[in-house]
């Protein structure tokens, strides 16, 4: 069971229930994730499961989209609705006109501070465990995207919320987000609600509840095939597609990679004079017909590193 599969992550659990309820209902332990979500939002989380989980490194690198709601005046320890308030300011004299002209100053490339509760490792420790013991420690800003941010309505008050819509990339922390935008207008602010409606071409309409995974037969009918998983990358020019062999018998798919473009350590196939008739039956059944460089070895424009390393077969 190989595959991608797109969840509605509900309000309250964390990304690692979901693959639990997971391992339940499909019987098999090789699951995981391209992009946690906190216990506070809930939408798409993209599931990897049995031989897909080698591909993570390239679905996280997708944009991810949101919608949510930021209240100002209040700051929280964890920069949303789940922590501890140390700080209250009634800012009634916000005004969707105010709140707009604070969030255009952070499209585009922005530095971000990592909160303090994330997974982060600092010194081999995580940032929630040092937070959790009351202990906080510097963090490097890290270079992250706005592609979009746009401050839909406010409603007004003494704490007057805001919907916003954001797409970002890889790395970015919204509740962080919310809060910047809340000290960018002097009063605080913390994200009191999220949902996670897009990453890459992977949409919340698409995805399915808990409930409806009940066992094996119920996840393996929503699976999403790896090579249909990864049609947002660019495909190899170099050769036409890789052929396996399996007792004898052989099968040809075309799979997308990242070119040099996008992964400069990975080379592509070198051309050859020549083009050898290839054998009926590789003699190593693990290892894949390169249909450009005619040989028994990894064809490296159409596999990740690691994956050839590990011999692995699409």
């Amino acid at each position: 069971m190989d595959g991608v599969l797109i969840v509605n992550k509900p309000r309250g659990i964390t990304s690692h229930d979901v693959i639990d309820h997971l391992r339940r209902a499909s019987g098999i332990k090789d699951v995981g994730h391209a992009g946690t979500l906190d216990p506070l939002a809930e939408g798409v989380l993209l599931c990897l499961l049995g031989r897909a989980t080698r591909l993570t490194p390239y679905l996280q690198e997708l944009p991810k989209a949101y919608r949510g709601v930021i209240q100002f005046g209040i700051r929280t320890d964890t920069q949303d609705a789940d922590g501890e308030v140390f700080y209250q300011k009634p800012a009634p004299h916000l005004t969707l006109e105010q709140v707009r002209a604070a969030a255009e100053k952070f499209k585009g490339r922005i530095m971000q501070i990592p909160p303090m509760f994330s997974a982060l490792r600092v010194q081999g420790k995580k940032l929630h465990e040092l937070a959790r013991e009351g202990k906080e420690v510097p963090r490097e800003p890290r270079p992250v995207h706005i592609y979009k941010l746009e401050i839909l309505s406010l409603e007004p008050g003494d704490y007057p919320m805001a919907a916003f819509e954001v797409e970002c990339s890889k790395g970015t922390y919204v509740r962080t987000l919310a809060s910047d935008i809340g000290d960018a207008l002097g009063v605080g602010a913390h994200l009191a609600q999220l949902t996670r409606t897009a990453i890459g071409d992977f949409r919340l309409e698409d995805a399915c509840t808990l409930e409806q995974l009940t066992d094996r037969a119920s996840v393996q009918a929503r699976l999403i095939p790896i090579a249909d998983a990864l049609m947002h990358l660019p495909q190899c020019p170099s050769c036409a597609g890789i052929r396996c062999c399996r007792s004898g018998s052989s099968r040809r798919r075309t799979v997308r990679s990242a070119l040099s473009t996008r992964r400069p350590n990975i080379a592509r196939c070198a051309p050859r004079a020549t083009t050898p008739t290839p054998p009926k039956c590789l003699s190593r059944p693990t290892r894949l017909w390169c249909s450009r460089t005619a040989s028994r070895r990894w064809c490296a424009s159409h596999l990740p590193l690691q994956l050839r390393r590990r011999r692995f077969r699409l």
